[in-house]
């Protein structure tokens, strides 16, 4: 079974765009299971209605037309009063779903509607259990999607029964282990969130706390990676969609570059592919005084 896996990455999802093109043309890897978080979901969700050539063309054009206001509306002043005013986030989230909504086909309400199997992730700020949704056939399909990529203090957390969801890609920003629970015997991972490259030194409080989170997914993801590489059964096809790694918050004026980038990445991979492996990094730095890298021991992993 063929399952393309998703991860989050905000506005970088753009590249799985790409990446998307260049696999749904071939008919070879057609996907028979999508798993997606945060900004993957919804990529995902979208191929899963119209999991063909023209189906993602669609999703191509919407984000070539996603202007930032579009889903991050305000001005600077406005985003200081709702802080001030005590609210959950920064935005709110109806720009968001408007535009999931008008994205989708006719008739597309429900996980039930869509033409590919689809699993979702989130996470709770109630527990330290995370979760998924795509079993249950009937349960709303922008609902979940939506609280997928409900960016904590970005976006308000999605309320149920007094409890509150979060994004997914916290948790589990590349959910390999879903495909592989869901039956997946080959999976390609579109990954906007594991760099093997350094990057340069980062000022200011957003770009420190910003390349934070990218540190602390990359770790995520290569944990991820190391627990499903060399299961029996089972061929990873780890694409990193790497590039434009310190976008401005709201810039989609690269959309149309990212998504051509991502699709000749991925079509560099599929001529010479290289499964079950994960990439070395480049150089380390060197370490503080009095300090040693640590480099695990990878039983079973193939490099």
């Amino acid at each position: 079974m063929i399952a393309y896996v998703l991860s989050g990455g905000n506005l970088r999802g753009g590249l799985q765009v790409g990446a998307l093109q260049a696999l749904i043309a071939d008919p070879a890897r057609k996907p028979q299971l999508i798993v997606g978080s945060s900004i993957g979901a919804i990529n995902g969700a979208l191929v899963a209605a119209d999991p063909t050539p023209l189906g993602v063309e669609r999703l191509a054009h919407i984000w070539r037309n996603v202007k930032r206001s579009d889903i991050y509306p305000g001005t600077r002043v406005a985003l200081a009063r709702r802080v001030l005013r005590g609210k959950d986030s920064l935005y709110t989230d109806k720009p968001l779903r408007a535009i999931c909504q008008r994205a989708f086909p006719p008739g597309v309400i429900s996980f039930g509607d869509l033409k590919v199997p689809l699993y979702v992730t989130v996470a709770t700020l109630n527990s330290h259990t995370w979760y998924y949704w795509g079993d249950d056939r009937s349960t709303h399909l922008i609902e979940a999607i939506v609280a997928s990529a409900s960016l904590p203090g970005v976006f308000p957390p999605i309320t149920q029964r007094g409890y509150q969801y979060v994004d997914g890609g916290l948790v589990a920003n590349l959910p390999l282990q879903v495909a592989v629970e869901k039956g997946a015997t080959e999976i390609y991972a579109l990954d906007v969130s594991f760099t093997t490259q350094q990057l340069p030194r980062v000022k200011g409080v957003p770009g420190i706390l910003g390349r934070t989170v990218q540190v602390m997914l990359h770790q995520q993801t290569r944990d991820e990676l190391e627990r499903v590489i060399g299961l029996p059964g089972i061929t990873l096809h780890h694409i990193q969609l790497n590039g434009f790694k310190d976008l401005k918050w709201g810039d989609f004026s690269q959309t149309a570059a990212m998504i051509a980038y991502g699709q000749r990445q991925t079509e560099e991979y599929l001529r010479q592919p290289a499964p079950n492996t994960i990439c070395q990094s480049e150089a380390a730095p060197p370490p503080p005084p009095g300090a040693v890298q640590f480099t695990p021991q990878l039983y079973g992993v193939r490099r």
